[in-house]
């Protein structure tokens, strides 16, 4: 798979024999027009390995019988149309050809890789109806959707992990969470006495599922060992925005989860906007001055989806914290009275003892 984006690139044409070296100049997210019989071209996103395909392409069309292609749209109206994840060379049907199509990004700004992708494998998975006729409705008018439209895509995530606390997965069972979340996810990573967050991103820095995350270079086990202790970050440990893979911050023995429960009362941007937020940090160091109650790794996560830096940690330790002041400030109220009672409490024993 090629390592660019192919923005705005239209690639020869390829036929049967010439898959494999297309697949070379592949990426994420691309459009692919396929001439194969009849007057009319098909398209679908191609979105890389996915239902035990390595290059898989999503599609939507009229399909008969088991055949992935119709080749006779004009008589189509009692077919059922369905979006369908298939091969390349199944589409192609060995007779056709097929190239890589991103003309459109000259004159509209595409969608970020990670979310064009997702926005069609939730569309396929959730069997989404799509009225198909020639004139408004074809498969280029869904790949544009999937490539093209931020509000469409929007709709698609709002349903999807909007709100949602998922299971915990740990690093046996990852493969069932890359398969689940979504570009702009809020990721919670387990520990014994307090949760790292970050913000799922795709594809990206030549990291598959990357997570940007606001931690130290050593890595969150080191992370987590300062933030628990007293002792203070060295310059060379400082934390900064980092971008690294769901496994290595994962590590051997941790958990993570999807956690969005804040969509319930803060509304979320939109998944483009807030991965672009994360990238734009994270490519420019902004610099964060950690601290543990006002500019954590939750503050950070919350600022990406939200907009508003917000952390429940910290808001539980504040409130821990002032119960425990309460506590001492009343326990020492009492040994105080008690104290300035005792000779007076004194002297009533013995007026007692005289009796």
């Amino acid at each position: 798979m090629a390592s660019n984006n192919n923005s705005g690139i239209v690639s020869k044409w390829y036929c049967y024999g010439d898959i494999a070296y297309l697949e070379t100049k592949l990426c994420l997210g691309d459009r692919l027009e396929f001439e194969c019989s009849g007057m009319y071209t098909h398209w679908g996103i191609h979105v890389g390995g996915y239902k035990n395909m390595q290059h898989a392409v999503i599609h939507c069309d009229i399909f008969d019988g088991g055949a992935a292609f119709s080749t006779d749209k004009a008589s189509s109206a009692s077919r059922k149309s369905e979006i369908r994840a298939d091969k390349i060379g199944k589409i192609l049907g060995g007779y056709g050809k097929v190239r890589i199509n991103n003309s459109t990004d000259k004159t509209i700004e595409s969608l970020d890789p990670n979310v064009i992708v997702k926005v069609a494998k939730i569309m396929q998975r959730r069997k989404t109806p799509i009225d198909v006729n020639l004139l408004d409705s074809n498969s280029e008018y869904f790949v544009n959707l999937c490539r093209y439209d931020r509000h469409w895509s929007s709709q698609v995530f709002a349903g999807y992990n909007f709100g949602i606390e998922g299971k915990r997965y740990t690093s046996k069972n990852i493969a069932d969470l890359e398969d689940e979340v979504c570009p702009g996810d809020r990721l919670e990573f387990g520990h014994a006495l307090h949760s790292h967050w970050g913000i799922y991103v795709g594809r990206y820095n030549d990291k598959e599922h990357a997570v940007i995350h606001f931690s130290i270079s050593g890595g969150w086990s080191s992370f987590s060992k300062k933030k628990t202790s007293s002792s203070a970050f060295a310059a060379s440990q400082k934390p900064e925005i980092l971008a690294d893979p769901i496994g290595k911050i994962l590590g051997a023995s941790g958990r993570v989860r999807i956690n969005n429960t804040r969509d319930q009362t803060v509304q979320p941007l939109n998944p483009y906007d807030i991965i672009r937020s994360a990238k734009k940090m994270h490519r420019v160091k902004t610099p964060i001055d950690y601290d543990l109650l006002d500019n954590n790794c939750e503050h950070f996560v919350n600022l990406c989806r939200y907009n508003k830096p917000h952390s429940e940690q910290a808001e539980a330790v504040q409130t821990t914290g002032e119960n425990v002041i309460l506590f001492i400030l009343g326990f020492t109220s009492l040994l105080i009275v008690l104290y300035l009672s005792y000779p007076k409490l004194r002297g009533i024993q013995q007026q007692l003892s005289w009796w």
